[in-house]
């Protein structure tokens, strides 16, 4: 099966993660996998790498209100439409900033749920933002003078990808994505979508640097 075909293909895509900055080979290819799933499941993997960073978020001050969104996002979305919890104190961690961007990614996905390309695109924006997060924190954690100096585009910083343990965790992160698909019913699902429309749909999202996007009117 193609979607089954596509897994395998993720799988050693992961792999190779550090072999190369960000993750575009994986997101084309998650993309690929979860365009046409059932809505239920690309935003349920979408919720499920948010919730991996939650509880740092929550050590953080700023988790009580992120953990409702997380727990009925169309609840939250009836309730407060696109706006995110507020974060009640003065210190702004990087890797917050991350699922916050990522959050807002699956309220997009769930604004427009009957769109089968913003689904697929704004749920795996939210896991992309989602591991960012988490390899964001461990960097600004690790080494606050470096982070400081890498985020302020001085001469000699270093990006994180280049921190030691970007690649590992960068793995780990993706591997979780990989067991949670194998956890689902992928093989059990139609897989008839219509690959012109999700090849489109993927280019305009290629187009955006991987980031939002506005539903196409034209389709």
């Amino acid at each position: 099966m193609r979607r089954v075909a596509l897994l395998v293909e993720l799988e050693g895509a992961v792999a190779r993660i550090g072999q190369s900055p960000g993750f575009q080979a994986q997101l084309d290819l998650l993309f690929q996998v979860v365009y046409g799933l059932p809505f239920e499941e690309p935003v349920g993997l979408a919720r499920f790498t948010c919730l991996r960073y939650l509880p740092i978020y929550v050590r953080h001050g700023a988790g009580v209100s992120a953990a409702e969104l997380l727990n009925d996002p169309a609840a939250w979305l009836a309730s407060h439409g696109n706006h995110l919890p507020g974060v009640p104190n003065d210190a702004r961690y990087s890797g917050d900033a991350e699922l916050e961007l990522a959050l807002e990614g699956l309220l997009d996905a769930f604004e427009f749920s009957g769109d089968l390309g913003m689904v697929a695109a704004m749920s795996c924006f939210a896991v992309d933002h989602a591991i960012h997060a988490r390899l964001i924190n461990l960097y600004e954690a690790d080494d606050p003078a470096a982070f400081d100096h890498d985020r302020s585009g001085a001469k000699g910083a270093s990006p994180v990808h280049e921190h030691v343990a970007y690649a590992p965790v960068a793995k780990r992160e993706w591997c979780a994505v990989v067991h949670y698909l194998h956890t689902r019913p992928i093989e059990g699902y139609r897989d008839d979508v219509d690959i012109d429309a999700m090849e489109q749909t993927l280019g305009r999202w290629r187009e955006s640097e991987y980031l939002w996007m506005k539903p196409d009117d034209s389709t």
